[in-house]
């Protein structure tokens, strides 16, 4: 599921993808007040921000960091289970 390069640089990603699995996306979670869904969200966004980083800092043009509301909104969106799920 996870590639071994992946695996072995981010060992945590597989318990996490476990964990959210076994959730539903309403379900709560150690963050109070935040849901599956929400902290799905959130992470996504963080990793989708630091590739665009880090791939302008590579290529010589940096960038500021966005806040937290546009790098959520592509996926703050989804309320079905598949929903931004990429085929």
């Amino acid at each position: 599921m996870i590639p071994s390069q992946v695996d072995a640089t981010l060992p945590e990603l597989a318990p996490f993808v476990h964990a959210a699995r076994e959730r539903r996306p309403d379900a709560g979670t150690w963050c109070e007040a935040w849901t599956v869904r929400d902290v799905l969200v959130h992470q996504t966004g963080n990793a989708e921000e630091l590739a665009r980083v880090l791939e302008a800092f590579l290529a010589g043009s940096p960038v500021q960091t966005r806040s937290f509301e546009p790098r959520e909104a592509p996926t703050d969106g989804c309320r079905t289970p598949t929903c931004g799920r990429r085929s």
